[in-house]
């Protein structure tokens, strides 16, 4: 089973809205912003039952989404999903069989573009823990059985991707996203750090071309680097960063400046 969302903007009846398709063609997928949802990092023993909350990271106008919601084999298996802050979910937008093994799909849409705000708690889901671990471990969205899929934005609607990252400790390693993305005059890198030390950032464009370098000391703990004009240059489109910490893992995102 491999479903495809449609429900582009069902209730726009007068045709205001449209889908974002620079130059009438469809962006790649590996072209799609990010649509992050946060979970709350802890520790999970085996045999024990989770309430676990998927939130927004950001606000957004949000007109529809599907995903597969993943239990990775042997760690964990999804018991019941439930909705908070999306109107008019309910069972009927969560799929499941035998052969998913505990997984769910999500397919829900809405006749307008829904408000929601960062911090809403989307998705309430419940984990019966098949090992001992960490959530993030255990969970995750991404496109198994249903691809990950939104459609952001009041009018204009655009695609994204949506990921589900996790917040705290717990013995979490270094982890990396940027806000707001898309973005036009600015945006921030956000990232984790278990302790103090330097940290390089470099900017690149597609063809690999170095926009910027930097390296900067950091003390552990949730940090923030903004990004602004000093740093990209004039470019625009789509921009690779890359993060280091001290010496250590290249974590690599992507960027989309939508600069007019």
């Amino acid at each position: 089973m491999n479903n495809h969302f449609v429900a582009i903007k069902v209730g726009d009846v007068n045709g205001s809205a449209k889908l974002n398709t620079a130059n009438g063609t469809v962006q790649q997928r590996s072209e799609w912003p990010e649509l992050l949802f946060e979970a709350e990092e802890q520790t999970l023993n085996k045999g024990q039952v989770y309430h676990v909350a998927i939130q927004a990271t950001e606000n957004v106008n949000l007109s529809g989404m599907q995903f597969t919601l993943s239990a990775k084999a042997g760690k964990a298996r999804i018991q019941n999903v439930e909705t908070g802050a999306l109107p008019g979910f309910s069972e009927e937008n969560v799929g499941t069989n035998e052969a998913m093994m505990g997984n769910r799909t999500i397919s829900w849409g809405s006749t307008k573009s829904e408000v929601i705000s960062k911090g809403d708690k989307v998705l309430y889901v419940e984990l019966l823990a098949l090992e001992n671990g960490k959530l993030s471990e255990a969970l995750e969205i991404n496109s198994d059985w249903t691809e990950a899929e939104a459609y952001v934005g009041e009018t204009e609607l655009t695609f994204a991707q949506p990921k589900l990252i996790f917040a705290g400790k717990a013995g979490q390693t270094f982890q990396v996203y940027n806000q707001p993305n898309p973005f036009n005059e600015m945006t921030s890198i956000y990232f984790e750090t278990e302790s103090e030390g330097p940290v390089t950032l470099k900017l690149l464009d597609l063809n690999g071309r170095l926009i910027y370098q930097n390296e900067q000391f950091f003390d552990a703990g949730t940090q923030q680097w903004m990004i602004g004009e000093e740093q990209l240059n004039g470019a625009n489109g789509i921009i690779i960063y890359q993060l280091q910490y001290a010496g250590g893992q290249l974590h690599t995102g992507k960027m989309i400046r939508a600069y007019h």
